[in-house]
Parts: structure tokens; sequence; C-alpha cells
């Protein structure tokens, strides 16, 4: 009973950060609802300054293309998938 809350916690959790995400790229994307791009920002920046630290030492380290964005994503993503995988076994 306690694994599937713990699991149904984290499953939000990750769900909601990847929102966060997402509504941040689109708001980089189209200069409106600068209100919600700052909200999302301070909710994803520890993610993102990660990012950033894995494109500038990688190959990913394009100037004028700022990568993290997708690597966050893929971050969260690959967080909830290794979630699920552990907890189907």
């Amino acid at each position: 009973m306690n694994s599937i809350i713990i699991y149904n916690s984290l499953s939000y959790f990750f769900t909601i950060l990847e929102l966060f995400v997402i509504a941040y790229f689109l708001c980089s994307m189209f200069p409106i609802l600068r209100g919600l791009r700052g909200l999302c920002a301070i909710v994803i920046a520890p993610l993102l300054s990660l990012a950033r630290y894995m494109c500038r030492h990688s190959i990913f380290n394009i100037r004028g293309a700022d990568l993290s964005i997708m690597i966050a994503f893929f971050l969260i993503y690959s967080a909830k998938m290794l979630m699920t995988y552990l907890y189907i076994q």
C-alpha cells in the first residue's frame, strides 16, 4: 500500500515538472505570458542549471542554441521511466 502511494506521488511530481519544462519552453519561444515564464524559471532553475552544466562539458556545447531545456526534459523522463521500471520489479 505504501509503495503505491510513493509511486503515485513521484509520478505526479515528475509529470508536474514535465509540464513546467514544456511551459518554460513555450514561453521562451513565444514572448507571451512573461509572468508564467518567470514562475517556471523559478521552479525548474536547479534542473536547468544541472542541464546547462552538462551541456558545457559535452559535445552538445553549441553556440546560439540552448539545449538545456531538452536535456532537462530528457532527465525528467528518464527518472520517470526508471521509477516505473523499479516499481514493476
